[in-house]
């Protein structure tokens, strides 16, 4: 690993802490590139973030009950959350609206 790319992980650490410890976090994301962090929180609200910089891109209401899971699908495009009573949803990313079937 070299050392840009390991400096990069340290930050999206720092940063994953400082959200579980300030923002009441209850999952988090990571994309494949390492480009976009997802965070999810007790009041059930989605945040999509730019990494390295922890700069918030999109921030929405998702579910009615705290955000359980999160993951990203195929090129950071697509978002699935799965809230605390069972509730799956989709979001097109980034613009975080919902994609029904």
């Amino acid at each position: 690993m070299n050392k840009h790319k390991k400096q990069e992980g340290q930050i999206v650490v720092i940063l994953a802490v400082a959200m579980v410890a300030i923002l009441a976090v209850t999952a988090l994301a990571v994309s494949a590139t390492g480009e976009l962090l997802a965070s999810g929180d007790k009041e059930g609200h989605i945040k999509l973030w730019q990494l390295p910089e922890g700069v918030l891109l999109q921030s929405w209401a998702g579910h009615e009950s705290p955000i359980a899971n999160l993951s990203f699908l195929g090129k950071e495009d697509t978002l699935w959350s799965l809230d605390s009573s069972g509730a799956l949803k989709r979001w097109q990313l980034p613009s975080g609206k919902e994609v029904s079937e």
